[in-house]
Order: structure tokens, then sequence, then C-alpha cells
């Protein structure tokens, strides 16, 4: 993927009055570095040496000396960005339409209320973006509102709010938002409720070019 900037990876929205807790997410990009026990060595190529056949008072002439093949080199890594512990990694920052805070590996995010689609609380992390192609965002997500006022999502590939692609819930369950500014189409399928409160989920987002 070409840019003409670094894109931020990870931006959180929440909304209408509610609060989510988001642990241990996992962002990783690009592809996984070769397997350096597949590429092994050639073994050495030993010369066969006929037998002597020199006089008993002669020295018996000088075997010849082996030669080991080239080693093979194993292909480079691809480049790739992790982040195993996001929650703690940089810091986190979020607009006047709520809080936010860092406890017990926990990102916790409340807003405020009246909080909607244009008016929302809207968290950010410079320290977590890459440009790369493909890779995934993974992480455990617990609210503490009902599912039908539990409003969370995720920006991908943004640079603000209702910029990009958001996968996130409302109250109609989980869907899929693209910002492009031609139409801003959306999963129109049936949808997956949100957690209610006190449930955990695990929540993976994967992504390509």
């Amino acid at each position: 993927m070409n840019l003409d900037m670094k894109r931020r990876l990870l931006s959180l929205s929440v909304a209408t009055a509610m609060l989510v807790s988001v642990a241990q997410p996992v962002v990783y990009a690009a592809e996984q570095p070769a397997d350096s026990a597949a590429a092994g060595e050639s073994q050495p190529v030993e010369t066969p040496v006929p037998e002597s056949t020199a006089a008993p008072e002669e020295e018996p002439a000088a075997p010849a000396q082996e030669t080991p093949a080239a080693e093979e080199e194993a292909p480079a890594a691809a480049p790739r960005a992790v982040y195993e512990d996001a929650v703690n990694t940089g810091t986190w920052t979020g607009n006047d339409k709520g809080t936010l805070a860092v406890e017990d590996g926990w990102l916790h995010m409340k807003s405020t209320s009246g909080d909607n689609g244009a008016n929302q609380f809207y968290v950010t992390n410079p320290d977590i973006s890459f440009d790369q192609s493909e890779g995934y965002l993974e992480f455990t997500l617990k609210a503490n509102s009902s599912g039908p006022t539990t409003r969370f999502g995720v920006y991908l590939r943004s640079n603000g709010i209702n910029d990009g692609l958001f996968v996130g819930c409302d109250k109609q369950g989980w869907f899929w938002q693209t910002y492009d500014g031609a139409g801003n189409a959306w999963y129109q399928g049936s949808r997956l409720p949100a957690p209610n409160a006190g449930e955990e989920i695990k929540v993976r987002i994967d992504y390509t070019e």
C-alpha cells in the first residue's frame, strides 16, 4: 500500500454514554519471517581415493582433499511491525467527548451523554502505526452497558473521525462501513449482537490491500 503519509492503524470510537474496556490488543503487519530451519546446509562431498599401487618401499600417495559444497543462504525475513501489548504501548489520547484510562492491562473508555456518529468520543495512539498493506488487530472487548446501548468501533487506515474503514457495533450489532466520500457504503446483512454488560469477547480484524 503506497501512502502519501503514514496513517494511523488503530483509532477507537466510543459513543452514547457508555463504557467499554479493551485488553491485550495485538497488532501485526506484513509476513512472518521465513523459517530459517527450512534452509539447511548441503553435506560435504567426499572424493573417493583409489587403493595405492605403490611398491612396498614407496610412500603411498596422499589422499585427495575433501571439497565442501557452498552453503545456501536463508531467504531474508520480510519486514514486519508487531505490538504484542498495545494497551501499554505509547500514549493514548482522546477528544473532549469522554474519558479514558489505562488500568490493570485494560484501556477503559467512557463517552459523555448525547454522543453520536457526528460527535463521537475518538481515541488515538500515534505510537501504533505503520503503512504496510496486510495484517490484523486482535483484542478482548468488555462492555459495561447493555448490548443495545453499546457503541464501539475501530477505524483502520484513518486520518481522523469518519475517515477510512470502520468496524464496530451499534444497537443493531456488528457491521463495517467505509468512509471514502463516495457514498460511505456499509454492511447491510444480518448482524451479530453487540456484547452485553460484563461480557468479554475476543475480536480479530484481518485486513489486506
